[in-house]
């Protein structure tokens, strides 16, 4: 423990319990110039009707990726039918009610001194219609970083995305109440497969 003459403040948070949520991770490479790519919420790939936009610039399009020089870059994200905000909460379990905006952007000018060429972002998703949350994290990588003089590189962005469908703000997720994994092992196909599987597993116990 601390001493007296040095009291540390420590932050408690209390779950609510995990509701039924689907979640979706993916990866992609996007344009440097600006052009934007669609995540659909529900499946986690691109799409043309995606609810998610995402889009990246960066001012340099040719140069040495050598880990030294640096160039301006921005990321952005934004929700049309909907709003987005993005947070630095440790434990991003419960979207605001309000606050939200139709789109994000962080930008990274290369005279800043905290400079740095990868960045994660956390943010809250709010759609209207129908009425769900979601909390997204980005992993935005701006140079293939292989030491290589390229002509326009793409940027890589990962994703994890976590959606509540039921319109509760709720954010809290736990595998086992994964809708897609329920739906996977409802499936009569599956049952019969996992029953065979429990089966000949029985089988090559008694036998040995």
């Amino acid at each position: 423990m601390p001493p007296y003459e040095r009291p540390e403040i420590l932050r408690m948070w209390k779950a609510q319990g995990a509701e039924p949520m689907i979640y979706n991770q993916g990866w992609v490479r996007i344009s440097c110039k600006g052009a934007p790519e669609k995540i659909d919420i529900t499946t986690g790939t691109l799409s043309s009707t995606g609810q998610i936009e995402i889009r990246a610039i960066r001012t340099n399009l040719t140069q040495d990726i050598d880990g030294r020089k640096k160039y301006d870059w921005s990321f952005s994200v934004s929700v049309p039918s909907g709003g987005v905000i993005l947070t630095q909460d440790v434990q991003p379990f419960l979207a605001p009610e309000e606050g939200y905006t139709p789109e994000v952007t962080s930008l990274m000018n290369k005279d800043n001194p905290a400079w740095i060429r990868n960045k994660e972002f956390w943010c809250y998703i709010k759609e209207e219609n129908p009425l769900r949350y979601t909390r997204a994290k980005f992993d935005v990588a701006t140079s293939p970083g292989n030491g290589n003089r390229i002509a326009d590189p793409d940027i890589s962005v990962t994703y994890d995305i976590y959606t509540n469908p039921s319109g509760s703000r709720n954010l809290e997720y736990e595998r086992e109440k994964d809708l897609r994994y329920k739906e996977f092992y409802e499936r009569e196909d599956v049952k019969k497969l996992l029953e065979e599987m429990r089966a000949e597993k029985a089988a090559k116990q008694k036998t040995r």
